[in-house]
């Protein structure tokens, strides 16, 4: 383990850049080996506001070998991104869990996160290879989109109002700040919602099913806050 280098990183990770993108790597107290990422979904794509989290742990032999990364925000059933697992498997081939371009010692946790990040896209599905060449107007991916959107937000309005972040007790004011306009921004987003009919679906990727209700999630937005 190159201590320096990682130290090096770790100041580097704090960038205003990584953030001003989106992109939050908090370590757990002291231990470097440790931490949470918290990426928020760009504009225009089903994640658009919502705060996604992994969990890295940077092995031994660290340059040599990536970090491990498991993906947290999760329901339990929904597969949100052809790439992230219900069971919180990362599929990215620089960190040896997909085919493609391999790990090298000149990468670094940085080159992990803005990886992961450019996978958040308009139409996510054509990550799933037999989707690669398909477009958002495809009926299948935009139900795909549209139904992941409905379920990611609905998740961020329960993490908020059950408190699930103050279980963190290293995120700094920076990212609390980021973490409360971003809900302001979903209460906007859920109201534009309403004006949308409630969907049922039931031919999902991933042998997927269910409904959106944006009015039912407006009025539960302004019971609470």
């Amino acid at each position: 383990m190159n201590a320096k280098r990682l130290q090096k990183e770790f100041v580097q990770l704090q960038d205003k850049t990584l953030k001003e993108t989106g992109i939050y790597y908090f370590i757990e107290g002291d231990n470097m080996l440790k931490a949470t990422a918290f990426m928020f979904g760009p504009k225009g794509t089903p994640y658009e506001f919502c705060p996604l989290e992994y969990n890295f742990t940077i092995p031994d032999d660290y340059p040599f070998m990536p970090p491990k990364v498991l993906y947290r925000t999760n329901d339990g059933r929904t597969r949100f991104h052809p790439n992230f697992y219900v069971d919180g498997k990362v599929c990215l081939s620089i960190l040896g869990t997909y085919s493609g371009p391999k790990w090298a010692s000149s990468m670094n946790i940085s080159t992990v996160l803005l990886s992961i990040y450019s996978l958040m896209t308009e139409n996510p599905l054509i990550h799933e290879p037999c989707y690669e060449n398909t477009r958002l107007s495809t009926p299948k991916n935009q139900q795909y989109a549209d139904y992941i959107e409905h379920q990611m937000i609905q998740l961020f309005i329960k993490s908020i109002q059950y408190n699930y972040y103050k279980k963190y007790t290293d995120l700094d004011e920076e990212f609390k700040n980021k973490l409360l306009e971003s809900y302001e921004l979903i209460k906007k987003k859920v109201e534009s919602k309403t004006e949308h009919h409630d969907v049922t679906y039931t031919l999902l990727p991933y042998s997927m099913f269910g409904s959106t209700s944006w009015k039912k999630l407006h009025e539960e937005v302004r019971r609470r806050y």
